[in-house]
């Protein structure tokens, strides 16, 4: 699991979905909304249709969930985003799909434009 404090609550989940900014590299499907708060939160998504075996989405989530250990802090801050993944990731791709996921989610955030506080005269 995605550890609690970066863990976006399934009641959120909806909300990012329906209203976000959408990022898609061939791998990833990465939906981000600004949520006012100071850190990222994050979902991962990974469909019993595109990836049949229990084993292949664990592995696929397992190597999500280590990325954004390591590298959540490079990130912008401030958002909520759920990575859904459309193909499976073994070992011998593994490489490659770090790196999609890595251009999706920072393609996602850079979409979005952060609003500016108002100009007071």
């Amino acid at each position: 699991m995605v550890p609690k404090t970066i863990r976006l609550p399934t009641s959120d989940v909806n909300r990012v979905l329906k209203s976000g900014k959408r990022w898609s590299t061939p791998a990833f499907r990465c939906t981000a909304l600004i949520n006012g708060q100071k850190g990222n939160r994050y979902a991962v998504i990974v469909r019993t249709k595109k990836i049949k075996t229990a084993v292949g989405r664990a592995y696929t989530k397992r190597i999500i969930r280590e990325w954004l250990r390591l590298y959540t802090h490079t990130l912008p801050q401030g958002f909520d985003c759920t990575i859904g993944c459309t193909q499976e990731i073994t070992k011998t791709n593994r490489q490659e799909a770090v790196s999609g996921l890595q251009s999706a989610l920072c393609e996602t955030f850079s979409s979005i434009v952060l609003p500016h506080p108002a100009v007071q005269s």
